[in-house]
Order: structure tokens, then C-alpha cells, then sequence
């Protein structure tokens, strides 16, 4: 994610055949200019969201990650 005070929304996505049941975000070498503003799932499209904001001079790298298992979504 670009420096000097930007916001990132970054989106993990469970593939087809699959439930969402739990997901999160790590930075670079857990680096403390990142600052996390949301973590939360969206079972209607079987997605977890991540915001984050650098507070850093530098970029840095952040990613999300969902914790899928086999299944289908909906009745």
C-alpha cells in the first residue's frame, strides 16, 4: 500500500464450493505505521474485508485472508 497516510480496502475471497467461517489481515513484518481500521466478513458474497492505513513513510505490503471449508452457502 502507497505511504504517507493512505487507506487500503483489501478483499479475500473464499473460491467456489466453499464457506466463509473466519479470515484476518497481517502486514510486512507486522509493522506498526499500519494501522487496522476493519476486519469483518460479508457472508453474502463470501468475502472478508480488510481496511488498513499507513502511517509510515514507506510502502508496505498487507494482505487479507479468508478461512474457507468445504460447503455451499445458502439454504
Amino acid at each position: 500500500m502507497p505511504a504517507g497516510g493512505s487507506t487500503t480496502d483489501i478483499v479475500a475471497v473464499c473460491p467456489a464450493g466453499t464457506v466463509l467461517t473466519g479470515g484476518g489481515a497481517v502486514s510486512q513484518f507486522q509493522n506498526p505505521d499500519i494501522i487496522w481500521t476493519a476486519s469483518y466478513p460479508d457472508t453474502a458474497t463470501n468475502t472478508w474485508h480488510v481496511s488498513a492505513y499507513n502511517n509510515g513513510a514507506t510502502a508496505q505490503t498487507v494482505q487479507s485472508y479468508a478461512v474457507c471449508i468445504p460447503g455451499n452457502v445458502g439454504p
